[in-house]
């Protein structure tokens, strides 16, 4: 209901709520996460002011016994009006304290922001769980977070920093995630079933896996993500179809089973998967781009440097070749082997021995992934390549033709511009 002033008169409008919010905090309202989302309803904010929350309580999990969170998001906002959890500034920190599954956590709920927290020191060990864990829901945000210090079991496929198993029309981004589980920790971003998820700018640093979906989780777009340090695969997509994985920066050096990006049928017998993989930038990995099964699936305009294969196709032993792949207009500098099986599904317009002149200097990825003005890479990408946006935020195509790699380059006029935008990565929108 809406309460408009007609002079001195007071009236109602149906139809409409009054959002509220709700504060949170030492000397505020409440004292507890859980205790002003429990007063919530739809379309208000839950605004939690800086200091360190412990409070937890236990909640009904379908996966694993003995759930537990910080938060338990028990209840749904509305198309239009959802629920907003929201950190008023930095230092508003969720600490697990080693023992607790979850900061967040909630099943079958809709229309939930999760924006700007600190999330430390969950212990997902012997769970399937995440340390932001909404299952079986329909359209979340979760944005903006920091997440680190994971406890976890090594090299496990379904403890994760953000859980987003069998999620609908969801967004993800601007999360950065640090699992700091020496040698490696939890898996950065995991899916599961679900559909038409936006995974956008987010930092991952030190997982086991950057970025895995799988099992029928599809119509994906993963875009713009920095992940590094990661074990074993930078971007997995296993069993799905029409994944749209661009503008990423995958980095590793050091460890020797690494890919950058993997598409794979593993369990499934899927026809026409369909996945695009463009503009991506793959450093230093032992394959690039790992393909498995793959049908109708392309890779254009990537830059792949100083990984030992550039591309490859059925490297496991029994798994089924590709076919029907397309791989063009890509650029191949220090790499051993461009192709192991794959060589057949090249294009005529791919740069062999190339090097892309990156800046390479100052942060990774941005500015250090940046073209140099004399850069190879710049107006020989894909002409039939769709305009969109890189990186940081850039239209593209700047000139007469898409670039190469995750980052357009730039005339002097517009840099000033792109530099602006390209800020706004590392903090709050």
């Amino acid at each position: 209901m809406i309460r408009v002033w007609l002079g001195a008169v007071l009236v109602w409008l149906p139809g409409a709520a009054l959002a509220a919010t709700l504060e949170v905090g030492p000397g505020k309202t409440y004292a507890t996460i859980q205790a002003g989302f429990d007063a919530a309803a739809a379309g208000d904010t839950v605004l939690v002011f800086a200091s360190t929350y412990t409070d937890w309580l236990g909640y009904t999990n379908p996966y694993y016994a003995n759930a537990n969170t910080i938060v338990h998001l028990d209840k749904s906002g509305t198309a239009g009006n959802p629920i907003t959890l929201r950190a008023n500034s930095s230092g508003v920190i969720l600490d697990a304290q080693n023992v607790r599954d979850s900061c967040f956590a909630g099943v079958s709920r809709s229309y939930i922001v999760i924006d700007g927290f600190e999330c430390v020191n969950t212990n997902i060990a012997g769970t399937l769980a995440g340390s932001i864990n909404p299952l079986n829901g329909n359209v979340f945000t979760i944005q903006n977070n920091t997440i680190s210090n994971i406890v976890s079991d090594a090299d496990h496929g379904d403890q994760t920093a953000i859980n987003i198993q069998d999620l609908d029309n969801s967004l993800i981004r601007n999360n950065t995630i640090t699992p700091s589980q020496a040698p490696y920790g939890a898996i950065g971003i995991r899916g599961s079933g679900g559909a038409s998820n936006t995974i956008e700018n987010n930092t991952i640093t030190g997982s086991w896996l950057g970025i895995y979906i799988s099992q029928n989780t599809n119509d994906y777009i993963i875009r713009n993500n920095s992940i590094s340090g990661h074990k074993l695969h930078g971007i997995w997509i296993r069993d799905c179809v029409r994944a749209k994985v661009s503008y990423n920066v995958v980095e590793n050096t050091g460890a020797a089973d690494s890919t950058g990006i993997i598409l794979l049928d593993q369990y499934e017998v899927i026809p026409n998967e369909n996945h695009e993989v463009y503009n991506n930038v793959i450093r230093g990995t032992q394959q690039g781009i790992f393909l498995g099964d793959q049908d109708g699936s392309f890779a254009r305009n990537n830059i792949f440097m100083g990984t030992v294969w550039g591309v490859t196709d059925a490297w496991w032993n029994g798994f089924t070749p590709s076919t029907g792949v397309v791989l063009d207009y890509n650029l191949f500098y220090s790499v051993t082997n461009n192709y192991y099986q794959a060589s057949g599904f090249a294009g005529t317009h791919n740069l062999y021995a190339t090097n892309p002149l990156f800046l390479a200097t100052g942060n990774k990825p941005n500015p250090y992934y940046t073209l140099q003005a004399a850069s190879p890479a710049i107006n020989v990408g894909d002409p039939t390549s769709p305009a969109g946006t890189d990186f940081v935020g850039a239209a593209t195509p700047q000139g007469g033709q898409m670039d190469l790699g995750a980052f357009e380059y730039a005339t002097a006029a517009a840099a000033g511009t792109i530099a602006v935008r390209g800020m706004m990565r590392g903090g709050r929108r």
